[in-house]
């Protein structure tokens, strides 16, 4: 099949190819995966909804849970997906927690994170959401990208990786801010503390 890039989603050894609205998808081994449009402009992405034979039937003694996440048949998996050009499906990140709103769009900070991690002096990157009235003000609730790089070049600057971001991003997409740091905290084996970057960012 192929090398897959690092968010495409899988059922078994598939790539996942999706229409646009839940119940009209594709099935593989067993499984039919499908989204709900955002009502964004881009009618290609919105959350990811699958079902199939083996899918759970609830969470354990969680009637309100089971009601959010399930619905007629399908689990909502809190995933924000885009269809690519080939059918594909790229996992933008987590609506809960990786996916922010700037100035009206809906950016995913995984997608920040992949272009930065492409110059290479970077190690390391983790990318959250403050509040644009820190960052430059905005209205409540409107986010704006900082990221925190741990270089593998001592010579690296954030200027550079500014203009890195510019040439692969979208404008709205380019970090306010981006912190050269010694190190990304932790919670765990090489799972990085973005609660703790949000608090550093006022968020």
């Amino acid at each position: 099949m192929g090398s897959m890039r690092r968010n495409q989603v899988t059922l078994g050894l598939l790539v996942v190819a999706v229409a646009a609205v839940v119940g009209v998808g594709c099935w593989y081994r067993g499984y039919l995966a499908g989204f709900l449009p955002s009502g964004a402009a881009d009618a290609d992405e919105g959350e990811l909804w699958i079902r199939g034979p083996s899918l759970f039937q609830g969470y354990h003694e969680d009637a309100e849970a089971s009601a959010e996440a399930l619905r007629d048949g399908w689990y909502r998996t809190g995933d924000l997906v885009r269809r690519t050009a080939d059918g594909s499906i790229s996992i933008l990140g987590r609506l809960s927690s990786d996916v922010m709103k700037v100035k009206g769009h809906r950016v995913s900070a995984l997608e920040i994170e992949a272009a930065l991690a492409e110059h290479p002096g970077v190690a390391e990157v983790a990318v959250v959401g403050a509040p644009r009235v820190t960052a430059g003000g905005g209205e409540p609730g409107d986010l704006a990208p900082v990221a925190f790089v741990r270089a593998r070049d001592p010579a690296l600057t954030a200027d550079a990786l500014r203009s890195h971001a510019q040439r692969l991003l979208a404008p709205y997409q380019v970090p306010s801010r981006i912190e050269l740091v010694e190190d990304l905290p932790r919670v765990g084996p090489g799972k990085i503390d973005r609660a703790s970057l949000r608090a550093r960012c006022g968020g």
